[in-house]
């Protein structure tokens, strides 16, 4: 049942909201769909999609996604869609 609703959830589209969540030391700022699924992240002044991270990257961004989930009060909205 859970997989279902999971699966559901991700074919839905949800809006145009998505979030942002800040990794100041790293100069990273990770981007999250309205389900708060990793769509991409701001390295260093430049934006790129999920498809365009490296293997290391996305590693390294799904564990924060993590943390990212216990700390959502440093989740900002983000208004617009980020470039692709």
């Amino acid at each position: 049942m859970w997989e279902a609703t999971v699966n559901h959830a991700r074919g839905c589209i949800l809006g145009n909201k998505l979030y942002s969540y800040s990794i100041e030391e790293k100069g990273v700022v990770l981007v999250f769909d309205a389900i708060f699924q990793l769509v991409g992240a701001n390295i260093g002044g430049l934006y790129q999609p999920l498809s365009g991270l490296s293997a290391f990257q996305k590693v390294c961004f799904l564990s924060t996604e993590i943390l990212s989930f216990i700390l959502l009060s440093r989740m900002y909205i983000v208004s617009t869609y980020l470039p692709s």
